[in-house]
């Protein structure tokens, strides 16, 4: 047996064979455990074997109607023998032969119980028999971990911080997912440090922590100092495991710090070591663009930076459009570091708008509409990296609904005899989409096209102009020209993962938009434009037929192609379940690219008490109905096997 694992099944069979003890167990017990694997089935099985609290004999038994003898060993608890019986050694129908011999308490069975260690299904022996997991055992989840709690802090080897380690981990271990979903093994790492009675500088990374010298010296609550860590060794297990150190941690640490920490061992460099280093690089480090925040919610804001690299995120492009040209207000620009005054200068429009620097921010006031000057430039030089930085404004009178096509693919080129917005090339360019009379035009290099408020304008691209490099015309509305430019080399969404999607909506607590185009899948998120491929896409194709299908349960054929598989339902579980995909629906959108915010979070919660109350309808040794056994099926996708035809 693994050495660190041997702490975690000697420590599961103190408190099976504690609770025992407690309980004083009679002949005639019957107890069951159910673990995942058979290998945790053998290493609990061995462990039980071997312990040295109570005495152990082996016990043999050979069936009337002959065959080999069944033979294993059991723990001498009082007057009782406890018989330890693993499914490794037998099948269910002799277990369950076992258990009723161990009821009767007739001739070699006379004076013991059993405790029956089971992986896979034995579906007939939970009727007969307890479940060390169930509430009020030993091993149920509640119960354990609070047992874990008590030997913690009643360690007397453990020292006071390490202490307060292991606590932490066991409430974060706890709180990464559902309570009642938690098993004996998710606190393999805490059961391992708590039997040894230390933490070892190898044990850190199994806590999810990088070691820290100074906690050891720290008096008082160590939560703030242990949050920090774990965050910080998060982040780097995710860059190691999904992404590339060399440049994912480019921008944190100094170039002499980052190749060691490749080249060694990650998991071993001292917490405090690693934030010195960061600081320290943060120190001359150029500010970050972060986002922008304004204080009015009569204004819509698009904006995004000119590309991904470290030079063009810091170009900023924002429209803002006003439709009741509400004046003034306010937009924030914010970034990581301070913004000093020194430096801040409004090259373009500043008739219109002021700039000044507040804290991390340089705080725009829109001060007045010029439509003969929509475009304003700005600029900021950091004085202590010599780093410049751009920030471009559009100031449109109209709602974002006018442009929509181009949310996520626009930039503002602004100079002074020349500014336009740019967009990216497409076979048509739609205006006003909710226009009510479509009008059609072939696109022409620099004419001026005009919109009416009832007008839905389509223009068509004439591939007569593809040797031009930019493309320039204009549209008129509401006395307001726009110009703008296409470029046929414009530059293409970046590419997006699965998990980075999973990443940025929970960090940035917002949705991605869903855009089809063709067949291709574009997520739009923050005003940026990204594509998304294999099984990722897949996935989000299948969602969407989903989502706008009638059914509970579907059947996944070829080419991603979604059919429903019908269930027959209780009324309350329908209702919850459409409420939950409604909410989906409404937004256009999928479940793998919404933050769980509270709206869909109690929906949700909804929907998992109605599931919970049905399961509590069951009724043991009755037959499931229909609409009981489409639980199981409930929401969930079962592939189609193909047909195989043979002459």
């Amino acid at each position: 047996m693994h050495n660190t694992s041997s702490q975690l099944y000697k420590y599961v069979s103190n408190l099976i064979i504690g609770y025992f003890k407690s309980q004083k167990i009679q002949p005639g017990d019957r107890f069951n455990l159910y673990l995942e694997d058979k290998e945790n089935i053998e290493f609990l099985y061995e462990s039980l074997e071997h312990t040295s609290t109570v005495t152990i004999q082996p016990f043999s038994y050979t069936h009337p109607e002959g065959g080999e003898a069944y033979t294993t060993c059991c723990l001498l608890i009082g007057d009782t023998k406890v018989i330890i019986a693993s499914s490794t050694f037998a099948s269910e129908d002799y277990f369950t032969m076992l258990r009723n011999k161990v009821a009767d308490q007739n001739d070699l069975f006379e004076g013991t119980a059993i405790l029956i260690l089971f992986s896979g299904k034995l579906d007939s022996l939970l009727g007969g028999s307890s479940s060390l997991i169930k509430e009020g055992m030993p091993l149920h989840y509640s119960r354990f971990k609070n047992q874990i709690e008590y030997d913690i802090e009643n360690s007397a080897t453990l020292k006071k911080y390490e202490k307060q380690i292991l606590k932490s981990v066991l409430d974060r271990k706890t709180k990464s997912v559902v309570e009642d979903n938690n098993s004996i093994f998710d606190y393999e790492q805490v059961i391992n440090s708590l039997q040894k009675g230390t933490i070892d500088l190898k044990d850190y990374r199994f806590l999810g922590l990088f070691p820290q010298e100074e906690l050891g010296s720290k008096h008082g609550d160590l939560s703030k100092d242990l949050t920090s860590n774990f965050s910080l060794y998060e982040k780097f297990e995710n860059i190691f495991l999904n992404g590339n150190p060399a440049s994912d941690l480019e921008q944190d640490l100094p170039s002499t710090a980052l190749t060691r920490i490749i080249k060694e061992d990650w998991h071993d460099f001292d917490y405090s070591e690693i934030v010195k280093w960061m600081d320290k690089e943060k120190e001359k480090a150029p500010p970050v663009f972060q986002n922008i925040e304004g204080d009015n919610l009569l204004q819509t804001i698009w904006y995004n930076t000119d590309g991904d690299s470290a030079s063009k995120k810091r170009n900023v492009n924002i429209i803002v459009f006003n439709p009741p040209l509400e004046l003034p207000f306010k937009i924030n620009v914010k970034y990581d570091q301070f913004i000093k005054k020194e430096g801040l200068s409004i090259k373009l429009g500043s008739k219109n708008i002021s700039a000044t620097n507040s804290g991390f921010s340089v705080v725009l006031e829109f001060k007045e509409f010029d439509a003969q000057n929509l475009f304003t430039l700005i600029e900021y030089k950091d004085s202590e990296t010599d780093k410049k930085y751009v920030i471009k404004i559009l100031h449109l009178p109209f709602k974002p609904d006018i442009i929509s096509q181009f949310e996520g693919n626009f930039q503002l080129n602004i100079q002074k005899s020349n500014s336009y917005l740019q967009i990216k090339e497409s076979s048509s360019l739609v205006f006003n989409p909710d226009g009510e009379i479509p009008i059609t035009e072939l696109l022409s290099l620099n004419k001026t096209f005009q919109i009416k408020e009832d007008n839905k304008l389509i223009i068509n691209n004439d591939y007569s102009l593809a040797q031009e490099d930019l493309i320039h015309f204009k549209i008129e509305l509401f006395d307001v020209i726009i110009p703008i430019a296409f470029k046929t080399d414009f530059e293409a969404p970046k590419p997006i993962s699965g998990l980075d999607v999973w990443k940025e909506k929970r960090v940035n607590c917002l949705d991605f938009k869903y855009k089809k185009e063709g067949n291709i899948i574009k997520l739009l998120f923050k005003n940026n434009e990204k594509t998304v491929s294999g099984e990722f896409r897949n996935n989000l194709i299948q969602e969407e037929q989903i989502i706008n299908s009638e059914g509970y349960s579907w059947l996944l054929g070829n080419e991603n192609s979604i059919s429903i598989n019908d269930l027959e339902l209780s009324d309350d579980m329908k209702l919850a379940f459409n409420k939950l995909k409604a909410y989906y629906k409404t937004k256009e959108t999928q479940p793998s690219l919404v933050y769980l915010n509270e709206e869909l979070k109690q929906i949700a919660l909804e929907y998992v008490s109605c599931f919970i109350m049905q399961l509590e309808q069951l009724e043991e040794n009755k037959p499931l109905t229909y609409k009981q056994k489409n639980l199981l099926w409930l929401g969930v996708v079962k592939v189609e096997k193909p047909v195989n035809l043979t002459t």
